[in-house]
C-alpha cells in the first residue's frame, strides 16, 4: 500500500513520518511534496496512493487547489494549524483530521479511522461539502478583546491594540501598540486559533504578530527571513526557510 505526504515543514514532515513508520509500516511512504503545482505535478505522474497526509496551508495556495486541477481518489487525513471554524468543517464533514502540533495519541485516532474507511475514500462531493462548511464558518467573528489582569487591575485589551504575541520561556507576552507589555494565559496555539488569520501571523515558535506591526524585513542567510517589530524586540525574529513561502502569500493578501 502507497502513503503520501503533502508538507511544507521540514519539521512536520519529520514528525509525521517518523508516526508514520512506527503505526503505518505495511505503507510505502513517498514525500515530502511541499506545494499545490508539486502535488498537482506528482498525482497526474504518479499511481493515486491509497493514502494522503495533506497540509492545509501550503506555500503557494491552500491544498484545496489540488482538487482543480487533478481527481484525487485517495483517503486523505489533514494536517492543519488552521482557526477553529475549519475544524468544525472536518468535524461536520467526518473527515480525519490532525492539529498541528501531532499528538500521538490523536495520530492514532486518525489511523482507525483510516484503517475503517480505506474502501470509502475522499470523493469530489465530501471536497465541496467540506469547502462550504469552511466558507459559513469562516464569518464567524474572531476574538475582539482580551481581560488582562495588571497587578491589582482589570484591563479590557481590544485586539485592535495589539502588536504581537512573544512567548518568553513558561508565559506569553502581549505587546502592544504604545509599547505596553502585559502577560496571558494563553498559548500561542490557542491564540492563533482565536485571532482573524487575515491580520495576524505565527512567525516562529516565539511570536504571533499583526501585519502592521511588522517594520521591516531582511533576506538572511540559508532563504530566511529577518524581521523587525515595532514596537522593537529584544529577541531576534526569524522566519524560516519553510515558512517564508506563506508568510510572504500572507503579506501579499494571498
Amino acid at each position: 500500500m502507497r502513503l503520501l505526504i503533502i508538507e511544507d515543514e521540514a519539521a512536520a514532515y519529520r514528525q509525521l513520518r517518523r508516526l508514520c513508520e512506527k503505526y503505518l509500516t505495511e505503507f510505502e511512504i513517498s514525500g515530502p511534496v511541499q506545494s499545490v503545482r508539486e502535488a498537482v505535478n506528482w498525482l497526474s505522474s504518479n499511481p493515486s496512493p491509497d493514502v494522503i497526509f495533506m497540509d492545509v496551508e501550503l506555500t503557494d495556495g491552500q491544498c484545496f487547489d489540488i482538487l482543480t486541477e487533478v481527481e484525487i481518489d485517495s483517503f486523505v487525513i489533514f494536517t492543519t494549524a488552521y482557526n477553529q471554524y475549519a475544524i468544525r468543517a472536518f468535524d461536520l464533514n467526518s473527515l480525519a483530521y490532525l492539529l498541528k502540533p501531532v499528538d500521538e495519541d490523536h495520530f492514532k485516532n486518525a489511523i482507525k479511522k483510516l484503517r475503517g474507511q480505506l474502501s470509502s475514500p475522499l470523493k469530489r462531493d465530501d471536497w465541496q461539502g467540506l469547502l462550504n462548511s469552511i466558507s459559513i464558518n469562516s464569518k464567524e467573528a474572531h476574538k475582539e478583546r482580551f481581560l488582562i489582569r495588571h497587578g491589582s487591575k482589570l484591563i479590557s485589551l481590544s485586539v485592535d491594540q495589539i502588536a504581537y504575541f512573544q512567548r518568553d520561556d513558561s508565559i506569553v507576552l502581549v505587546h502592544t501598540l504604545d509599547g505596553s507589555k502585559y502577560s496571558v494565559s494563553y498559548s500561542l496555539e490557542e491564540l492563533e486559533k482565536m485571532l482573524d488569520p487575515k491580520v495576524f501571523f505565527r512567525l516562529n515558535r516565539s511570536f504571533l504578530a499583526r501585519i502592521n506591526s511588522i517594520s521591516a524585513i531582511h533576506d538572511y542567510f540559508n532563504s530566511k527571513l529577518k524581521l523587525e517589530l515595532s514596537p522593537s524586540s529584544s529577541t531576534e525574529v526569524i522566519v524560516s526557510k519553510e515558512r517564508s513561502g506563506r508568510f510572504k502569500l500572507w503579506l501579499d493578501g494571498s
